[in-house]
């Protein structure tokens, strides 16, 4: 009888070590100490700045929020909707209670950025960092992850210079969409491009049989081709009708085309918004002639469950 008590009470002292240990993980205060680089009166609002946002974060998560409350007073508008979209697709935390780092300045264009933040994210159930960027006078303009993309390799890509090319303009091309970058967006699509999108609709009763849609089940997928400038125009109602965009990227593959300087990149697209959700194969054929304007001549769109044709066979060559 004596042994079970003590067991029976030590186990509830360790239970409850426990919880107290992980209630102080999600809770506490993150403060910024940061150092070089700008003056010290803007060190100051940026470590104000990013201790009210941590505050919030942490105790959000720590309160199971579903929302973050965000003040203009420390970050801008475009920053906020960004951290709100992340957050409402993965809730994170960061993981120490002081960020000891130094200031760091964006090349020409005069903004500011603290990295290494330890963070950790919910639905991934894993640790990883995260930067700030702030604008000259201080205020958080970007939030950023280094949440890794994963890629695998097709064989007939052989040449490392080519995978980390085609790499790095993918994680550039990714984050555009998260940071609503029309401009960036524009840039990186050709005048000539083919490209296909697509939208999951809830089925309507009596449709006409001639309507632009293919049956799947219970429901339907419109597929539509588009031109650059229609594209980009559907873009930017999609960004101003939307406070929350998020994108997850996942098993993406490269693959060479068979056409010099051109890659084929194939990957599962995962798109949360305010207003439309959707989860589809997403197929990019990528003109990496001129390694600092990477070009894509095709952009083809697909349901996840229900696709019909083999990516691998859209190949624009003109």
């Amino acid at each position: 009888m004596i042994r079970t008590y003590i067991f029976k009470r030590l186990a509830a002292i360790f239970l409850g070590f426990m919880i107290c240990v992980a209630a102080y993980a999600q809770n506490h205060r993150t403060t910024f100490r940061l150092t070089e680089t700008v003056s010290v009166d803007t060190r100051r609002k940026m470590e104000n700045n990013a201790n009210a946002l941590f505050a919030e974060i942490n105790m959000a998560y720590s309160q199971k929020k579903p929302e973050l409350r965000l003040s203009t007073d420390n970050a801008t508008p475009e920053a906020i909707s960004r951290i709100k979209a992340m957050w409402k697709f993965d809730k994170f935390y960061c993981t120490v209670t002081q960020v000891s780092q130094r200031v760091l300045a964006k090349h020409n264009s005069g903004e500011l950025r603290v990295m290494k933040i330890p963070a950790f994210f919910e639905r991934e159930n894993a640790p990883y960092e995260l930067a700030l960027d702030f604008t000259p006078d201080g205020k958080i303009s970007d939030i950023l992850t280094n949440k890794p993309i994963p890629i695998k390799i097709d064989m007939d890509v052989k040449e490392l210079t080519v995978i980390t090319l085609v790499e790095g303009f993918l994680k550039n091309f990714f984050t555009a969409y998260h940071k609503k970058d029309l401009d960036y967006i524009g840039k990186v699509f050709s005048a000539d491009a083919l490209i296909i999108v697509g939208f999951t609709l809830v089925p309507i009763p009596n449709r006409p049989d001639n309507a632009p849609s293919i049956p799947m089940d219970n429901e339907y997928v419109e597929y539509i081709t588009v031109s650059r400038k229609e594209y980009m125009e559907r873009l930017t109602r999609i960004f101003a009708n939307n406070e929350e965009i998020w994108i997850d990227y996942s098993d993406i593959t490269i693959k060479g085309i068979g056409k010099e300087h051109h890659y084929g990149v194939m990957l599962r697209q995962k798109y949360h918004s305010s207003t439309y959700s959707d989860d589809g194969w997403l197929f990019l054929q990528i003109d990496m002639s001129d390694n600092d304007k990477p070009m894509i001549w095709a952009r083809v769109w697909q349901d996840y469950y229900n696709y019909r044709f083999n990516p691998w066979d859209i190949l624009f060559v003109r």
